[in-house]
Order: C-alpha cells, then sequence, then structure tokens
C-alpha cells in the first residue's frame, strides 16, 4: 500500500485510481527496502565468511623469583642472588677486595656446602672446569685460576642447568653461612625442577675427565714415591756396607 506521488491519494497496484499517476516503480523500490536485512556494522553480506583465526595462546606468567625462565633466560632473580653471593665472597675470603674470584673463594665457597676438596683442586681442578664451561677469566693471571664478574655469573648459570638440586642446597647454604639477606625466601622451586640435557651431560664429561685425571696423576705419583723409596733403600744399603770391616760380606 502506497500512496500517489501526484494527488496523494492512497492506492494499490500498478495505477493511482484517482488521477493515473503510475505506481510499480514507488510499490516496488518500498518493497525492496522493507524486505531489506538490517545493516550490520562489520559484515560484508556479499562475501563469504571466512574462519576466523585462533586466539593467541595465554602467556605464562613468569614467577619473579625464578631464577630460570620458561625459556632458559635469566631472571632479576638469578642476577641478584649472583651478585650478592659475588660480592660477599670478595669481601669475606683471602685476598679480599680485588674484584674477582680466586682460587681460594672458591675453595671457601666449596667448603661451605661440606664438600670435600679433590686433589689439585686449585691448580688443575678449576682452570680444567672454567675451559670447560667458557667461564670468563681474568686474563695474564697465572692457571687462569680467577674468575671475572661474568665468569662467576657462567659457573652458577651453569650448575643450576646440570645440578638444579644440587645447587639449590648449595646456594641455600652459602647464603646461610655468609649472611645474606633476600628480599623473599629462597625456595627449592626457584631452580629448575629437573637438569638441562645439554649443561648435565657437559657435567658428566668434565667429571669423568677429572677422574680420569687423578687416577693418572695418582700412578704418577706412586711410581716417584716407589722410585725414591728405591733410591732411599739402596743409599741406605750402600752406608751399611761402607762401615763394615773389609773383607766381610752383606747379605741382602
Amino acid at each position: 500500500m502506497v500512496f500517489c506521488s501526484q494527488c496523494g491519494t492512497q492506492g494499490e497496484g500498478r495505477f493511482c485510481a484517482q488521477c493515473g499517476t503510475p505506481l510499480a516503480v514507488l510499490s516496488q523500490a518500498s518493497s525492496t527496502t522493507a524486505n531489506a536485512p538490517p545493516n550490520t556494522p562489520g559484515i560484508n553480506l556479499g562475501a563469504s565468511q571466512q574462519p576466523s583465526e585462533p586466539p593467541p595462546p595465554p602467556q605464562l606468567q613468569e614467577s619473579f623469583t625464578a631464577l630460570i625462565g620458561s625459556q632458559g633466560q635469566l631472571m632479576p632473580a638469578f642476577h641478584h642472588i649472583a651478585s650478592e653471593l659475588f660480592t660477599a665472597l670478595d669481601q669475606t675470603i683471602e685476598p679480599k677486595g680485588t674484584k674477582g674470584i680466586e682460587a681460594s673463594k672458591m675453595t671457601a665457597f666449596r667448603r661451605m656446602a661440606g664438600k670435600s676438596i679433590p686433589p689439585y683442586y686449585e691448580s688443575h681442578v678449576l682452570p680444567m672446569y672454567y675451559d670447560a664451561i667458557a667461564a670468563e677469566t681474568v686474563p695474564g693471571t697465572p692457571n687462569r685460576n680467577i674468575l671475572t664478574w661474568n665468569g662467576w655469573h657462567a659457573i652458577l648459570h651453569h650448575k643450576i642447568l646440570a645440578l638444579p638440586s644440587d645447587t639449590y642446597t648449595h646456594l641455600f647454604t652459602a647464603i646461610q653461612v655468609l649472611g645474606i639477606k633476600l628480599p623473599q625466601p629462597f625456595t627449592r622451586g626457584d631452580l629448575p625442577l629437573h637438569p638441562h640435557p645439554e649443561a648435565a651431560a657437559r657435567e658428566q664429561r668434565f667429571q669423568q675427565d677429572i677422574r680420569a685425571l687423578a687416577s693418572t696423576a695418582m700412578r704418577a705419583r706412586t711410581s716417584q714415591v716407589n722410585a725414591m723409596a728405591g733410591l732411599m733403600r739402596q743409599g741406605a744399603q750402600n752406608i751399611q756396607m761402607a762401615s763394615m770391616p773389609a773383607g766381610s760380606f752383606y747379605y741382602r
């Protein structure tokens, strides 16, 4: 039902019953407009609907007390503990205030956890360990056994990845012995639950090499002791023979 545009009479069909003006075009246009679906913003009715992309996975919330992040990155808590230990060892163990970690400080750090000191620890074991871990040492020093700030951080990083449970116990004890105050409790959950395979394999290879070196050194030392003992026995026999009267015989 439309109204005539000429006379305003209400009518239907193709022409106005009053004046004969065509109504078909107006009726068709009105019908088309009336039957059109509502225009929804953001939807293209003339195009096929494309499947939407899945939402990105939620980002893992990192613990502010974790030493190692979920992607293996060093967290602020790691740098804080490593720095506190470095400063405390440098200011407590002789030689003090050198801004480096000498072999004597590493020996003291090891003893804090109740660990024994293996033979040749300062002269051979530590330099070999630093080379295996690629820990930075002070250049131009004998035996390359003085860790720099970066070298100390590298050692702790490797230890945490290779031996998380053992390293937690070691760090916890050292923190207590050195009187370090942390802003939050230091718990086992702050370190990885399981060893990192690559770091653990590197640590195992180094321990095997150290045991082989110690065995070789002990065998060499035993040979030297045996040779020295033989010389001492021979010298004693020569002295005894020289003190005997002429013409007497010495029975071995």
